[in-house]
């Protein structure tokens, strides 16, 4: 994922027959992802590669991103974490 130099836009590499998107955003402050994390928002039915946030964080702190592809079979997954267990979070459907 890559900001634009506003730092409102994001975008990714479109993935392989995904007809939507979903991304889920969370504060530093609460990094490792999910299960639903008390920060966490979620831009669901996003239908290109790229999200509109501009909410900015507080002094000091920052944001982190997931996207993942859907297609007509299901949701992707938000990849995994650095001990190979899944990244998961129950903040989008």
């Amino acid at each position: 994922m890559s900001a634009s130099p506003d730092k409102e836009t994001y975008d990714w590499s479109a993935a392989a027959n995904a007809i939507r998107y979903e991304v889920v955003r969370g504060g530093l402050a609460w990094l490792g992802v999910g299960p639903g994390g008390g920060d966490e928002v979620c831009f669901g039915d996003l239908d290109d590669p790229s999200v509109i946030d501009d909410i900015v964080p507080a002094s000091n702190q920052g944001f982190w991103y997931l996207a993942r592809g859907v297609n007509a079979c299901g949701a992707g997954t938000y990849g995994t974490r650095l001990d190979g267990t899944p990244r998961i979070t129950t903040t989008c459907p």
